[in-house]
């Protein structure tokens, strides 16, 4: 969403959300610089979390998150001297943390925002539609 958007539809609860969303960002992007394997692979570790999978499910996504963290560890200690890729590894899993810990209050704000001030289509694609009972 365009951030004019969201500044109208969080107001000021939402502010410090986006300011830390912004700070994360431009610190992995520090850390990474431009190298689009390394960005693709944690983006990769980040989707297969089997905290958010189906039920019945967990098992498979947190073996296929293990084999793409695997593919990240290799690639670092491929590029970088054991010590550096090791920092490295460490920031990254705590940026991933992050992101998690980000998107649970952003999904949080999402849901006590004014729907009214949202773009029918996003209300559908993030469901913030009321639960009918």
């Amino acid at each position: 969403m365009p951030v004019c958007v969201l500044n109208t539809v969080f107001g000021q609860m939402g502010a410090s959300v986006q300011e830390e969303y912004i700070n994360l960002i431009l610190f992995i992007k520090q850390l990474l610089g431009p190298n689009t394997v390394i960005i693709a692979l944690v983006q990769c570790v980040v989707i297969f979390t089997p905290e958010y999978s189906l039920d019945g499910y967990q098992s498979l996504v947190s073996s296929i998150q293990d084999k793409y963290m695997n593919l990240l560890k290799h690639y670092l200690e491929a590029h970088h001297n054991w010590d550096v890729a090791f920092g490295i590894y460490g920031k990254l899993l705590t940026s991933v943390s992050r992101i998690g810990d980000y998107s649970n209050r952003h999904r949080k704000l999402l849901h006590m925002c004014d729907v009214t001030q949202v773009e029918p289509l996003i209300i559908e694609v993030v469901n913030l539609l009321p639960m009918s009972g």
